[in-house]
């Protein structure tokens, strides 16, 4: 029997694959003696039965992060050549693209400095066909106003489109294609109309605060209201009204096809709301108008347009005398008083003058005991009475022309008195004039005034 610390005669020996042969060759340890071990100073022969070789030794610095390993290229080669043609390809690209940058980037500045506003278009999300930011652009007072005269073009898609579905069935049960014709007319010009005549000047006039926008706003949209109207109520003026989802072409379709007349009084439900919603929006949008001032600003613009294409108009031409008149002396003026001074004799015309130069500049009359008369060289398109120092001047590309001069004011006494009857003349020193004209600009104007006594002295004096 085997003893109890005998060697396992069925073990295999323990070999190590990555020790080295010469290393296995020396003495190895043998266990016995129960808790305490020797070393057995007998030689081991290597083990003839292991399958694995052992490994060669690895290089000190295989585990070395920085070294460095050379990888050959073909400079000379082709691919060397392709490497380099592609280079200077993407550096042309690359410049050419911040050269278009730096481009794109100077027109939008010299934009913004003039005031160009560049929309995108990003509505709606799905195919942006128009520019709507409503929350970036539009005053935060105004937004709430801009997103319901929003919601009332919306409500004029929606109410123009069921009204194609209401005369489509209107047509199915016999009415006429014509009044299906007339839906598609109505649904075809009132969608875009709606935002290009009345939505976006509100839109552009509450972002730039315009008032020329608000008065474009004002004239459509109460024509969008006034549609609204019609097409609720339904008139039989084309077609008997079945056209247009409204009222009486609902009630009239109420003996003949209760479901059409269905469809249609949902169209008048709509047309309703619409023109509720409108005239609500249209109130608040005068509101804040008038509020705002605005309207003193437009009555503004529009009375110094006026005046600036009344200024604007040419003088009319002298008139010729025919060569067959009997005297040589033109007839006496119609009106009696101070002879008039000559506006051509006294004030010099602007350099490079030309009878064909374009308006500009502008005329401002003097005052006195009358208002715009009889002034020389403009007619006498301004009334009667007129006197005071005046002066006026416009200026083209070819040069300017300008005339002043002083209408002396000339009163007869109508008091009882000692003065009774008696003409009174200002003096010329009461009164200032004065004209320029130039290349491009044009400018004039006077003044003064005098004091007239008939009650006591029965003269005129500064």
């Amino acid at each position: 029997m085997a003893g109890r610390y005998d060697k396992n005669p069925f073990d295999e020996e323990e070999v190590n694959p990555f020790a080295d042969p010469a290393v296995r060759s020396k003495p190895s340890s043998n266990y016995g003696g129960g808790a305490f071990y020797t070393t057995s100073t007998g030689g081991v022969p290597p083990a003839s039965n292991s399958r694995l070789s052992p490994l060669p030794p690895e290089p000190v610095d295989f585990y070395d992060s920085g070294a460095t390993i050379d990888i050959p290229l073909d400079t000379a080669g082709s691919g060397h050549q392709d490497l380099k043609r592609k280079e200077k390809e993407l550096q042309a690209k690359e410049a050419e693209l911040k050269r278009r940058e730096k481009e794109v980037q100077r027109r939008e500045e010299a934009a913004a400095r003039a005031g160009i506003v560049l929309e995108e278009k990003n509505w709606p999300p799905f195919l942006p066909i128009i520019h709507h930011d409503i929350a970036n652009e539009i005053p935060i007072h105004l937004q709430r106003l801009q997103y319901v005269a929003f919601t009332t073009y919306l409500g004029l898609v929606l109410c123009l489109f069921w009204n194609i579905i209401a005369v489509t069935t209107a047509w199915i049960k016999g009415e006429g294609v014509k009044i299906w014709f007339l839906a598609i007319i109505y649904f075809i010009s009132g969608v875009p109309g709606g935002y290009f005549l009345w939505y976006r000047p509100l839109y552009r006039a509450f972002r730039t605060d315009s008032a020329i926008k608000f008065g474009w706003f004002f004239l459509f949209y109460l024509l969008h209201i006034g549609f609204c109207i019609v097409a609720a109520v339904a008139p039989p003026i084309i077609f008997k009204g079945k056209s247009l989802a409204g009222i009486l072409a609902a009630i009239d379709l109420t003996s003949k096809a209760a479901i059409v007349s269905i469809f249609y009084f949902i169209g008048f439900g709509l047309f309703c709301l619409e023109t509720v919603l409108s005239i609500w929006v249209i109130q608040q949008v005068y509101m804040y108008f008038r509020g705002s001032g605005k309207a003193n600003e437009m009555k503004r613009d529009a009375a110094r347009g006026a005046m600036r294409a009344a200024l604007t108009k040419p003088p009319p031409p002298s008139p010729s005398w025919p060569s067959s008149c009997c005297s040589s002396r033109p007839p006496p003026s119609p009106r009696a008083g101070p002879a008039r001074p000559d506006p051509t004799a006294s004030q010099p015309r602007g350099k490079g003058h030309t009878d064909d130069d374009g308006p500009g500049g502008f005329f401002g009359p003097g005052g006195g005991s009358g208002g715009f008369g009889d002034i020389p060289g403009l007619g006498n398109g301004w009334g009667s009475g007129i006197s005071g120092g005046y002066g006026a001047g416009y200026g083209g590309p070819g040069g300017g022309y300008s005339k002043g001069g002083v209408i002396r004011p000339t009163v007869v006494c109508k008091d009882k008195g000692p003065c009774y009857q008696k003409k009174l003349t200002c003096p010329a020193k009461c009164f200032t004039s004065y004209s320029r004209s130039g290349k491009g600009y044009g400018a004039g104007g006077g003044g003064g005034g005098c004091t007239m006594d008939c009650k006591k002295k029965c003269i005129a004096y500064c």
